[in-house]
């Protein structure tokens, strides 16, 4: 796309779009991708081990990191709180000062930063992109 987005097209057959509705939920709904990986990947996952100064992270970390490295979220961060970000480092500040937090691990323990980036962050972050989605005009 334009934007260097990727766009993913989910076709169903007829006779199983009630299933798919009642699974994905309505139409425009935003979607999660997982790569299935081979039985053997997953042992190997499995058995790595964890440095011991250093715990794994939770979803919402992880989840936090991956959204820090991209431009859309640095614009929607920009415009949502009224403040310049144009690169990781600042949009992971922006989530450290808003959710009163000094480590994005502290996403998966302390419940009131979980409540707070998930009110103010995620949700109004997957509200922007669906905006951003139905703005745009599908020559199809």
């Amino acid at each position: 796309m334009s934007d260097n987005s990727l766009r993913i097209l989910v076709e169903v057959p007829e006779l199983e779009a009630n299933a798919a509705f009642e699974l994905f939920g309505k139409r425009g709904s935003p979607l999660a991708l997982a790569r299935l990986m081979p039985e053997t990947a997953i042992k190997q996952a499995q058995n790595e081990t964890i440095a011991e100064d250093k715990p794994k992270r939770g979803l919402l970390s992880q989840w936090s990191a991956l959204r820090c490295t991209e431009p859309i979220f640095w614009q929607f961060l920009s415009k949502r709180f009224i403040e310049p970000v144009s690169n990781e480092k600042e949009a992971k500040e922006l989530i450290y000062r808003i959710c009163v937090i000094k480590s994005r691990s502290e996403l998966d323990t302390n419940n009131a930063a979980a409540a707070t980036f998930h009110n103010l962050i995620r949700e109004k972050y997957a509200e922007y992109l669906k905006s951003q989605h139905d703005s745009e005009v599908d020559p199809f």
